[in-house]
């Protein structure tokens, strides 16, 4: 009963338009410092008192933005976001306890699991920040040939764990950096090395356990009552339908453990590197993957992997691409293999990144685009890049034609290349400097690559950032049916909206812009996303 009275307070006071923020005159929907409902010293107390993980208050001494941001990327256009708290859960039970401490004190809540977004999604200024990436625990069974993973496990824990448990005859999905968390790769969609030959990580998820926004830990499974929920998380990204606690993924027959691996360097980019790429691109089997990294003044890496018995004609055709300064090809194994060849991968913490798809007939006059855009000069001192992959396509293409299944865009589906662009600034840029780095690749993505990505699709993880209008709900996931469907599922288990992010599902419902994050967008001041004011809070 105390805790039944406890759910019902907290939810009557996160009612948006009721008050706004404590002082009683305010629209703004969430507490801060030295409003009424503002936790006491002696509540977050309390709080830590009850959690079996752990839980920093600015000011205290393990409050540590530093080792928190380490690995994040952010389009840090002014600042770096400051939570009231930041919070490590130790399971289920302590995530529950969060999210109702949050709703009682009407407090911003972000979910931050392993840092990889580009958009400022998963942290904000003055909010009660829940770090997940201490719950990284992974359960493989070999009977069902499933595994299951805590919300905050990374690559680096699952790929060992199931290659140990199954001596290395099963692999799980994944993408290719060790240290990319597995809930926000699979849940945007999720692509890897195995994707042509077993389809995206939403195809895998057999289940999901999340604490909703009102404090229930549910389970979802395609036959519960809680289908419609596995169906938004199935491609419904970020933590909008609830705070992710575990998955359960479908495990596949290894294809390897032998691969062979082609790493080119090439000092110009000319039309016959382009059209060799392409060509070979044609040839790759669904066991291949063909990358494709450029970085102003316009040096080219080619990058090739493939494993199982169709690779000499695919590798061939990568050998035979014109311009190769330094080409090896060796032996390696997959999986391990092939996830430490990315471990050293880092991120640009300035910068701003979108990312889209294009058909294997567009490859060409995009890639030709691609070095063009990326040595011409600009005005202020930026650096710009390109990679993509022949990762899309294959089997992946063919699953879930109808959309019954999983929330993804049609257009994540239909592409065969994936094509990541972003410009990236020093920390001395001033303001002005950084907005048109943004207004570089935000324009390029407009003009060159929104045209050929089919469907008009932009990956959710790799986020454009300044959509015109609307839009991003129908390039994010194919069409406002979708997006509709998702926002009446996030209203079942989120009907206060408590649980929201930056152009995540729901994130403008019946309220404007600027009564949610007043300096998300378009403004300089991206990261700083619980604060009025519109500055970054200093402290």
């Amino acid at each position: 009963m105390m805790l039944q009275a406890v759910l019902l307070s907290a939810v009557a006071l996160s009612t948006w338009g009721t008050g706004g923020h404590g002082n009683g005159g305010s629209s703004y929907p969430y507490t801060l410092p030295g409003d009424r409902r503002w936790p006491k010293l002696r509540h977050w107390a309390k709080l830590e008192a009850r959690l079996e993980g752990s839980l920093a208050v600015r000011g205290s001494q393990g409050y540590n933005l530093t080792e928190l941001y380490q690995d994040g990327i952010f389009n840090r256009r002014n600042g770096e976001p400051q939570p009231a708290a930041i919070a490590v859960p130790n399971g289920a039970d302590d995530v529950r306890r969060l999210v109702l401490f949050g709703r009682r004190h009407q407090l911003r809540v972000a979910v931050y699991n392993r840092g990889h977004m580009s958009d400022v999604r998963n942290t904000a200024d003055n909010s009660l920040l829940i770090h997940i990436a201490g719950m990284k625990g992974v359960s493989v069974d070999m009977d069902e040939l499933t595994v299951t993973v805590e919300g905050g496990a990374s690559f680096n824990e699952l790929v060992p764990a199931v290659d140990a448990a199954s001596n290395g005859t099963y692999v799980a999905l994944s993408g290719s950096v060790g240290t990319i968390g597995v809930w926000g790769w699979a849940v945007a969609g999720g692509f890897g090395p195995l994707t042509q030959m077993y389809g995206f990580g939403v195809d895998a998820i057999v289940s999901a356990t999340v604490v909703t926004a009102e404090g229930a830990v549910v389970t979802a499974t395609a036959d519960n009552e809680h289908k419609d929920l596995l169906y938004a998380i199935r491609g419904g990204a970020s933590t909008s339908f609830g705070i992710g606690v575990s998955l359960t993924m479908r495990l596949f027959p290894n294809p390897g453990p032998a691969m062979s691996v082609f790493v080119g360097t090439f000092p110009v980019v000319t039309p016959a590197i382009t059209e060799g790429y392409a060509a070979a691109l044609k040839t790759a089997p669904h066991g291949a993957i063909l990358y494709y990294l450029i970085a102003n003044p316009g040096t080219l890496r080619i990058n090739a992997f493939c494993f199982g018995s169709s690779c000499p004609r695919f590798m061939a055709a990568v050998n035979a691409i014109p311009g190769c300064t330094s080409c090896i090809n060796f032996p390696s194994t997959f999986p391990l293999g092939f996830l430490g060849m990315f471990s050293g991968a880092s991120m640009e913490r300035y910068s701003q990144w979108t990312m889209g798809g294009a058909k294997l007939a567009d490859v060409v006059p995009l890639l030709t685009d691609v070095a063009a855009w990326v040595e011409q000069p600009e005005e202020v001192a930026m650096k710009k890049d390109c990679w993509g992959g022949g990762y899309l396509g294959g089997m992946s293409s063919f699953f879930d034609p109808e959309g019954c299944s999983t929330a993804i865009s049609p257009g994540m589906r239909a592409s065969r290349l994936y094509l990541v662009c972003l410009t990236s600034w020093d920390e001395s840029l001033d303001a002005a400097g950084r907005q048109k780095a943004v207004d570089t690749v935000t324009t390029f993505e407009d003009e060159k690559m929104r045209p050929r990505s089919p469907s008009e699709w932009v990956y959710w993880n790799e986020a454009h950032h300044e959509f015109l209008g609307d839009s991003w709900k129908v390039r994010y996931w194919g069409s406002m049916e979708t997006y509709n469907k998702l926002l009446r599922i996030k209203l079942r288990y989120d009907p206060t909206n408590f649980l929201t992010c930056y152009h995540c599902v729901g994130w403008d419902y019946e309220r404007s812009v600027a009564d949610v994050d007043p300096n998300l967008c378009p403004s300089t001041n991206c990261s700083c996303s619980n604060n009025p004011t519109g500055e970054c809070s200093t402290f």
